[in-house]
C-alpha cells in the first residue's frame, strides 16, 4: 500500500509540471513589449509541447496494469483536469478562425443531403466540446452560462478567493481546484463535479456524482444521484438541497443584467437524471491510513438555503451577491 500513496504522489508532481507548463503559456501570452511575431510563435510551440507533455503523463497512467484502483481512479482524474486545461489554453491562446460556410449554396447541399439537420446543429458539435474556465478571482463576483452558453460542456474554475461563483447552465463535468473562503451555486451537472484542495468554501451542487480530494472545512448542500466520495479531507459538512430551492435562491441574488433564473428542475427532469437527498448524505470516505471519524458530518437542521448561503458569507469571510455586506 505504501507503493501505492508513493505512486499517487509521483502522478501528482508529474501533474504539477505540466499545470505549470500551461501557467507559463499565459504569462508568455500576457506579457508587455515582446513582439508579437515572436510571441505568437513562442505560444504555439508551447502549445505543441504541451501536447506532447500530456501524452507522456497519459502514458506513464498505463506503464503498469497492475496498478492499484485508487491509484488508477486519481490519474484518470489528474488526465482529464489535464486534458480540460490544455484544450481551454488552445482556445484563448491559438484559437481557430471561426467556422463558416464558403457559400450558401454549400449549406443549400447539405441541408438537401440531410434533411433532419437543423442549420444551428451544424455547430452543436463544436459548442458541446467547448470548455468554460474561470481562474484567479479574488472578492470578485462570477456569473457564467444561461442562454445555451456553456450547456453541456466542461468547466474549470480554480484559484478563487472569497468569491461568489455561479454557473447558470447545466454542464458535463466540472472541476474545481484551489479556491478558499468562496461560495460556489452550480447549475446541475450529467457528469462528475470533481473538487480538489478548497478550504473553507460553500458548494450548492447537483450531480451524478461527487468527489472530494484534500478538502478542508467545507459545507455542502448537495442532491446526487450516487454517494459523495472523499478523499484525505476533514470538517466536512453535508446538507440535503432541492433544485426548486437553489432555483428560488439564485432568483434573489441575480441581477438584471445577469438574467433570471434558470429552470434547473425542468432540465433535470428533461435530462432524466434521478437525484437523491438520501443518496447526498450516505458519503463513502475512501481515505487511506487514517481513523475516518471526524472527517465529514451529514447535518439536516432544516435551515433554508437562502440562510445558510447568508452565514457563509458576510459572517465568515465577505460579500455574497446581494445577501449581505462586507463584514472583516
Amino acid at each position: 500500500m505504501a507503493e501505492a500513496v508513493d505512486s499517487v504522489a509521483a502522478l501528482r508532481q508529474h501533474h504539477s509540471s505540466v499545470v505549470e507548463h500551461i501557467n507559463s503559456l499565459y504569462r508568455v501570452y500576457y506579457a508587455r513589449g515582446v513582439d508579437p511575431a515572436e510571441k505568437k510563435a513562442q505560444v504555439t510551440a508551447g502549445l505543441t509541447e504541451g501536447v506532447t507533455l500530456l501524452k507522456a503523463f497519459e502514458a506513464s497512467l498505463f506503464e503498469s496494469s497492475s496498478a492499484p484502483a485508487y491509484e488508477r481512479r486519481v490519474g484518470h482524474n489528474l488526465l482529464k483536469e489535464l486534458q480540460l486545461l490544455l484544450a481551454t489554453a488552445q482556445r484563448e491562446l491559438n484559437p481557430r478562425p471561426p467556422f463558416s460556410f464558403s457559400s450558401r449554396k454549400l449549406l443549400a447541399v447539405i441541408k438537401e443531403q440531410r434533411p433532419e439537420l437543423k442549420e444551428k446543429d451544424t455547430l452543436d458539435a463544436e459548442r458541446v466540446d467547448e470548455t468554460c474556465l474561470m481562474r484567479g478571482g479574488k472578492g470578485e463576483r462570477r456569473v457564467a452560462g444561461g442562454d445555451g452558453e456553456g450547456e453541456g460542456g466542461d468547466y474549470s474554475i480554480m484559484d478563487m478567493d472569497r468569491c461568489t461563483v455561479i454557473v447558470k447552465s447545466m454542464a458535463n463535468s466540472v472541476f474545481i481546484n484551489d479556491c478558499t473562503k468562496s461560495v460556489f451555486i452550480l447549475g446541475p451537472s450529467t457528469g462528475s463535479i470533481h473538487i480538489s484542495r478548497c478550504t473553507d468554501c460553500l458548494f450548492v451542487l447537483f450531480c451524478h456524482q461527487l468527489r472530494i480530494h484534500e478538502t478542508h472545512s467545507t459545507a455542502f448542500a448537495v442532491c446526487t444521484g450516487s454517494n459523495p466520495i472523499i478523499e484525505n479531507s476533514t470538517g466536512l459538512t453535508f446538507h440535503p438541497c432541492t433544485v426548486s430551492e437553489a432555483e428560488g435562491v439564485l432568483g434573489g441574488m441575480l441581477t438584471e443584467t445577469e438574467g433570471g433564473a434558470p429552470a434547473w428542475a425542468e432540465l433535470v427532469e428533461a435530462k432524466g437524471l434521478r437525484l437523491s437527498e438520501d443518496k447526498a448524505m450516505g458519503v463513502l470516505d475512501f481515505t487511506c491510513f487514517r481513523d475516518h471519524s471526524g472527517a465529514w458530518e451529514a447535518v439536516r437542521d432544516g435551515m433554508p438555503l437562502e440562510e445558510r448561503v447568508r452565514q457563509w458569507g458576510p459572517q465568515r469571510y465577505g460579500p455574497v451577491g446581494g445577501l449581505g455586506e462586507l463584514e472583516e
